[in-house]
């Protein structure tokens, strides 16, 4: 937080360390920037959490230093680039071999639901391949094979705003609420809807139970770890 709340400096740093990771410490930049009274924090951030096109700036000039002194040390030296192993986990890891699928890469069961078959569309847009529900009654279910399991779906500020229930197995997991409560705009959802010690087959449905045709419910992905 750019009033001095809080950051994530030491987490961050402790796992760069341990990967052998470059950094570009953001916080610090800010701090000693506000501190020498060249910026006050609402200049910086309007939230005091997301950066405005000011610290945006600044975060992209840091980067691009960083790029520009990796590229001179690979220029001078191609073989310190070579791949190398990966340190040990630094903590027991419950999201490794995660895998996203949307309407490119797999064909859930529909009924009422239909995939996103826009094209062309810039990366920008992040409600996009997924599918959408517009009756109540309309389902998706996905079989999967995994320990963990992220149904990503879209939050609006739209109202009236649909609502879905999740079901793995047939039973009750979890309710989405699509209505948002923020005022900038939609949010990319991840709920957590399945997690066991093993990876084995299950089957997820996520059903609109309350229906608004001029905003449907949308499924993003569904992710799976493990």
């Amino acid at each position: 937080f750019f009033d001095g709340r809080e950051n994530a400096r030491r987490l961050h740093s402790e796992v760069a360390a341990h990967y052998g990771l470059p950094v570009v410490d953001t916080a610090l930049f800010f701090e000693q920037a506000m501190e020498r009274g060249e910026h006050a924090a609402c200049e910086l951030s309007t939230d005091f959490l997301h950066p405005t096109d000011l610290g945006h700036g600044y975060i992209a000039q840091m980067l691009c230093e960083l790029f520009a002194a990796a590229k001179e040390r690979f220029e001078s030296d191609e073989k310190s680039f070579e791949k190398s192993c990966l340190s040990a986990p630094l903590t027991a890891c419950g999201f490794e071999n995660g895998v996203m699928y949307d309407c490119t890469n797999c064909e859930p069961g529909l009924s009422g639901f239909a995939a996103d078959g826009r094209v062309g569309l810039p990366l920008s847009d992040a409600f996009q391949k997924g599918w959408t529900g517009a009756r109540c009654g309309d389902s998706i279910s996905f079989e999967f094979k995994a320990k963990k399991l992220f149904v990503q779906w879209r939050r609006t500020v739209s109202r009236p705003a649909p609502y879905a229930e999740v079901r793995v197995d047939g039973e009750n997991v979890a309710e989405l609420d699509g209505a948002f409560e923020e005022d900038w705009g939609d949010f990319s959802c991840m709920t957590l809807v399945f997690e066991a010690k093993s990876a084995e087959a299950h089957t997820v449905t996520v059903k609109v139970v309350q229906a608004c045709e001029a905003v449907p419910f949308m499924v993003m992905s569904f992710i799976t770890f493990g």
